[in-house]
C-alpha cells in the first residue's frame, strides 16, 4: 500500500518524517530510509525521522532518526523541534504545553512556543527544547594534513563533548573553508578514538558575544545545521569562560541561528530555534524493502 510522509527542516537540516506511532521499530528498510535521502534518486533529506511508540510513561512519543548513510543518531536537537511540531500539529499536544518525547539519549521536554507562523507563508515556529546536559572527556589532538593549510598548523586540541551523541569542537580565529572542513571533518569523524564515530564542530566567538559555527554531521557531512553540535559547542565555550552561564546565547549555522542556554549548574542544556512544516507525498506501493 501507499505510504504517507512528511517533510520537515529546523534551519535548513532537513528530514523526512514517518508517523509509525503504533510499532515500536521503523517499518522501512535501513536501505529504503537512506535512499529516501538522496537528494537526486529519492526526497532528499539529512535523515529519516520516525515516530513511533513511547518507550516511558510520561513521554508522547518516540524519536528514531536514521541519517543519510543509514546508520543511526542516539540524539538530534533539530529533529526533536521537528517531531515536536509535527505533534503539535497532529493535535496530540497544544502549543506552549510542555510535552515529552523519547530518544535514544533518553526522554527530552519540548515545548512549541508560537500559536501562529512566525513568517506568514514561511510556516516557521519556534520550538524550545531540552537537550539533556553536557558531558566533557578528556580533549584530543588531532593531525589532519588540510589544518595547515586552514590554520597555519597542522594540529588542533578539540573538545570532545557528549550531548547523547559525539560532539569534537575546535575553536579556531576564522572559519575554515567548506572544501577544508569536509576534508577535516571526514577524518576526525572516522578518527580511531571515537569507534562510535563523532560530529565536528569549528567555532569561533564574535565580537558580540555571538558564536559561528560551520559543522560536519557524523553520518551526513557538511549541513546547514546540527542543534547538538550548537549546544556541544555553547557548552565548551561556557566551561572555557568564553560565553556567560544561564544566559541565551546567539549560536549561528549556516541555516540560521539557534538561541542555547547552558546552565552553570550543570543541568540539561535548552535550545531554542525555528522548525517548519514543509510538505507532504506519498510513497508509491510495494516500495523496495518496505515493511508490511
Amino acid at each position: 500500500m501507499a505510504r504517507a510522509f512528511h517533510k520537515l527542516e529546523g534551519l535548513g537540516n532537513d528530514f523526512v518524517l514517518f508517523d509509525e506511532r503504533g510499532r515500536d521499530e521503523p517499518s522501512l528498510s535501513v536501505a529504503v530510509r537512506a535512499a529516501l535521502c538522496d537528494r537526486h534518486r529519492g526526497v532528499g533529506a539529512d535523515g529519516v525521522l520516525t515516530v513511533l511508540a513511547p518507550r516511558t510513561p510520561a513521554a508522547i512519543a518516540r524519536m528514531h532518526l536514521t541519517n543519510a548513510d543509514g546508520s543511526v543518531a542516539e540524539m538530534c536537537g533539530n529533529g526533536l523541534r521537528c517531531v515536536s511540531l509535527f505533534l503539535c500539529e497532529q493535535g496530540l499536544v497544544r502549543a506552549a504545553e510542555q510535552h515529552v518525547v523519547d530518544t535514544d539519549a533518553g526522554a527530552r521536554g519540548a515545548t512549541v512556543l508560537t500559536a501562529m507562523p512566525l513568517g506568514g507563508a514561511g510556516g516557521e515556529r519556534l520550538v524550545r527544547v531540552d537537550m539533556g546536559p553536557a558531558r566533557f572527556e578528556e580533549p584530543a589532538q588531532f593531525a589532519v594534513a588540510s589544518m595547515r593549510t586552514a590554520f597555519g598548523r597542522a594540529d588542533w586540541l578539540g573538545t570532545t563533548v557528549s550531548m547523547g551523541n559525539p560532539h569534537v569542537v575546535l575553536e579556531v580565529e576564522k572559519l575554515p573553508a567548506l572544501d577544508v572542513a569536509a576534508t577535516m571533518g571526514a577524518a576526525i569523524e572516522r578518527d580511531a578514538r571515537y569507534p562510535q564515530r563523532t560530529n565536528v564542530e569549528w567555532a569561533r566567538r564574535a565580537p558580540d558575544g555571538s558564536i559561528d559555527v560551520v559543522v560536519w554531521e557524523r553520518g551526513v557531512g557538511l549541513t546547514q545545521a546540527c542543534g547538538t553540535g550548537a549546544c556541544a559547542v555553547a557548552a565548551a565555550f561556557a566551561k572555557a569562560g568564553l560565553v556567560p552561564y544561564d544566559v541565551d546565547v546567539t549560536v549561528r549555522l549556516p541555516g540560521g541561528p539557534l538561541a542555547v542556554r547552558v546552565p552553570a549548574d550543570g543541568g540539561a542544556v535548552w535550545m531554542t530555534g525555528p522548525a517548519r512544516h514543509v510538505f507532504d507525498g506519498t510513497l508509491p506501493p510495494r516500495s523496495p524493502g518496505q515493511g508490511t
